[in-house]
């Protein structure tokens, strides 16, 4: 018998249709789904239904329909066998689902990236410290994890093993540190435990070598240390730091030979330095000369006078720091000697007095700001002539103290700066701008106790 009016599909003009959503018959009582052409259900004896089932959504509804009333997708294919149109809902879906997609790919992708990124910077090493001097170690000793004593060993060194130094520093108990490498290994040397280094950078490498001359204590390294302080001056001839090192190195031999069995033979390393200096002229020619003219002429060489009369050098400092004095006076027996020591990381506050305009080499007068108290008594007082130097530092010019005049004698100084303050309350730490106006206030810290004379 015909099937319901109702029932019948309408034919898809100009087109065919999409594959799924051709017309079907399906029994309303059972479900069961027959060729659309079948009329009766051969189980339930029942007339079916033509419906059709929609491909992208898969809902059944009337076969009466062009397009599905759910999703809106057509259930044409237009000739030559395009896509299924889509409709605005699944439009939207999709829209969705390539926003979501994307979204996901993005994240995966930048996630890869970091982890990319992580790996890389654990695996690549990090960059070793550029070595800025060499050195060898003079006794058995051992290499520090860190800056002291009681640090945990790293590596034990025979004597004459050489070294490679990085960087240097002082200890809160006033020790002076090498910071060195060997083979891929890191740690720290005392100053004592190795020999004057050979500068390898004009910078760097001569506060290496000033860093073991302001802390020299052993008679037997004095060869070692003319020897380096004259390949430095081989080696970078035209840098002003070069007549520094043979002063310091001229000042720690004459204190070395105070108290020493081989007093006649460093006093004669220090005059031949000092005649050096003074024949070379520069900033410490005229002072090389008034000290060549207090240095004792009758010692025996190689020997010690057990009469002489007091040291006529009013000062050493204890840590290492290097020690002299100028135009002292001439000692009494009488006359008391009191002795007041100002610890290593003391601020000292120094005042300019006029304008400066910072270069390397350059060097110029000030004076402290402030009274320096040691137990209820000034040790240094405000107003004392000091004497600054230019230096440089990452390739920005920075301060540091030659000397201090302190009532009447000249010591030198060694410390690092700390701040600068302009008249205008500005303040940079560490290091200074190209110039500066005349009442700058400075900040430094002593980097070594010093010890001051007073008789």
């Amino acid at each position: 018998m015909d099937a319901p009016a109702q029932n019948k599909p309408e034919t898809s003009v100009g087109g065919q249709w999409a594959l799924g959503a051709e017309p079907l018959a399906i029994c309303m009582s059972c479900n069961a789904t027959f060729p659309p052409e079948t009329e009766e259900c051969p189980h339930c004896q029942v007339s079916l239904s033509i419906v059709r089932k929609c491909p992208s959504c898969g809902r059944v509804q009337s076969a009466q329909h062009f397009a599905c009333i759910y999703c809106a997708n057509s259930f044409l294919r237009e000739h030559g066998l395009r896509p299924l149109a889509a409709g605005p809902l699944s439009r939207r879906a999709q829209a969705a689902e390539r926003r979501l997609l994307i979204a996901v790919g993005t994240a995966l992708a930048v996630l890869a990236a970091v982890g990319v990124t992580v790996y890389l910077l654990r695996r690549s090493p990090s960059r070793a410290p550029a070595i800025i001097a060499q050195t060898y170690v003079l006794h058995a000793t051992s290499m520090r994890a860190k800056p002291s004593p009681d640090a945990a060993p790293v590596k034990d060194f025979r004597p004459s093993q050489i070294l490679n130094i990085t960087d240097s520093s002082i200890d809160v108990m006033g020790d002076r540190w090498y910071q060195v490498t060997d083979q891929g290994l890191e740690g720290y040397m005392r100053l004592e435990d190795v020999a004057p280094p050979k500068a390898l950078d004009p910078e760097k490498g001569y506060e290496a070598l000033r860093h073991w001359l302001l802390g020299m204590n052993n008679p037997s390294a004095v060869r070692e240390a003319r020897e380096a302080v004259e390949f430095y001056r081989k080696t970078y001839p035209t840098n002003l730091h070069g007549s520094e090192l043979q002063w310091l190195l001229a000042e720690g031999t004459r204190n070395l030979a105070e108290g020493s069995r081989e007093r006649g033979t460093l006093l004669a390393s220090a005059r031949e330095q000092y005649q050096k200096i003074a024949q070379a002229g520069g900033e410490y020619a005229d002072r090389a000369r008034q000290t060549l003219e207090q240095l004792p002429t009758d010692f025996a060489i190689g020997t010690q006078r057990r009469t002489e009369p007091p040291s006529t050098f009013g000062f050493s400092v204890v840590g290492g720091s290097a020690a002299s004095s100028r135009n002292a006076p001439a000692p009494s027996s009488q006359a008391p000697i009191r002795r007041v020591t100002v610890l290593s990381r003391t601020p000292l506050y120094v005042r300019l007095t006029s304008p400066v305009r910072l270069s390397t080499g350059t060097t110029f007068e000030a004076e402290f700001s402030q009274d320096i108290w040691v137990n209820k008594e000034i040790a240094i007082p405000s107003g004392s002539p000091v004497r600054l130097a230019v230096s440089m530092e990452g390739g920005t010019p920075s301060l540091r103290i030659i000397d201090a005049v302190i009532s009447g004698e000249t010591y030198p100084v060694s410390a690092s700066l700390s701040r600068i303050e302009s008249p205008d309350r500005t303040a940079s730490r560490g290091r200074g701008p190209a110039s500066l106006p005349a009442g700058t206030q400075v900040e430094f810290r002593l980097d070594a106790p010093l010890i001051v004379t007073y008789r």
